[in-house]
């Protein structure tokens, strides 16, 4: 049911790669049909460049994928117009995940398809970010002071994609300390009911066990050897996760809206999955390549700045100034906080 390597014959043969330099070149073609088909959930056509910008940042080689270093180093992007397009410019978000379902289910879906929900933890620095938290981190094993987000993930036998993201918000951040911070989160739902769904139970054998616990909504007719099955199938969306982070930049950003937040997931989602419809793509001239190698003969064709001496010295004397004035204003505010300090 699960995605596999694609290969025929010996098991043992060199599976087939027969890609060659017009193959990568006609990526580009293709990656710019896919951003055509969500022109309009943009109203202006800077936000569509700007969300075209962002992908590509994400394609890149770069070791730190948060917005700065990816708008100094994509042609045309702006540092400024990247900010505001992420963390306050108004998409149809709606449409685009609408658009974005059916695609999946285009290149992936299967009638013994499954939906897996699952969490990621994000690591963050301060409290202003919103839903952060000292809270249970999953990817660290232990609490920390982190975001949440709660996914949804779908997987069959042709591949694996993220289909939702919500930002889980604590608590806490509902009480009076919060006040402030709570204004960057809308709720959507409060206390509404829900349906029953199961409590499934998994344990290892042998004197020291460990325990899984699943929740699923199959039918209540169910059964144990389909639950049996499903508790084997959650790898997939770890598997998102891993790439998103690895590839993407998935937990490079820096924003601190909950708008922010969900703009970023929502085009790592994107981005994920048209590395997906390359594979899918190509499974006939290449069953076995990844995701990884994919990106990687991606980002070379891509519209990226080529830094000469000039421009180097320009762009550094930029953040040295961009840097200063960021001294300045927290200088400011800490002696307003305290004069003698």
């Amino acid at each position: 049911m699960l995605a596999e390597i694609r290969t025929s014959g010996d098991i043992y043969s060199i599976p087939k790669f027969d890609l060659d330099r017009n193959d990568v070149e006609g990526f580009v073609d293709i990656l710019k049909g896919f951003h055509a088909e969500f022109r309009d959930c943009f109203a202006r056509e800077e936000g569509r460049e700007n969300f075209f910008y962002y992908s590509i940042g994400q394609f890149s080689q770069l070791e730190r994928k948060s917005i700065e270093p990816m708008a100094l180093n994509v042609e045309g992007a702006k540092v400024r117009a990247i900010q505001r397009f992420i963390s306050e410019a108004a998409w149809d978000d709606e449409k685009m995940l609408e658009k974005y379902r059916c695609m999946v289910n285009d290149d992936m879906g299967e009638e013994n398809g499954v939906l897996i929900i699952d969490e990621s933890g994000f690591r963050k620095k301060g409290d202003e970010s919103a839903g952060v938290y000292r809270q249970y981190c999953g990817n660290i094993g232990k609490v920390d002071n982190c975001q949440v987000g709660v996914f949804a993930g779908y997987a069959s036998s042709q591949g694996y994609a993220l289909l939702d993201k919500k930002l889980f918000v604590p608590e806490a951040w509902f009480t009076d300390e919060y006040e402030f911070s709570k204004r960057r989160v809308t709720i959507a739902k409060d206390g509404l009911p829900t349906r029953e769904v199961w409590l499934v139970m998994k344990r290892t054998m042998g004197p020291n066990p460990s325990y899984s616990f699943y929740i699923s909504n199959a039918p209540l007719s169910s059964r144990l050897a389909l639950f049996v099955w499903l508790s084997g199938v959650r790898w997939p969306i770890e598997q998102c996760f891993e790439e998103g982070k690895s590839e993407l930049g998935m937990d490079h950003y820096e924003v601190r809206k909950y708008l922010g937040w969900n703009h970023h997931m929502l085009i790592c989602m994107l981005s994920h999955f048209f590395l997906w419809h390359l594979k899918i793509k190509l499974e006939k001239k290449t069953p076995a390549v990844t995701i990884s190698q994919l990106r990687v003969l991606l980002q070379v064709i891509l519209p990226l700045k080529t830094y000469d001496i000039d421009s180097a010295l320009s762009l550094i004397i930029w953040v040295q100034l961009k840097n200063h004035r960021a001294y300045l204003s927290h200088r400011k505010k800490k002696l307003r906080e305290d004069p003698s300090s």
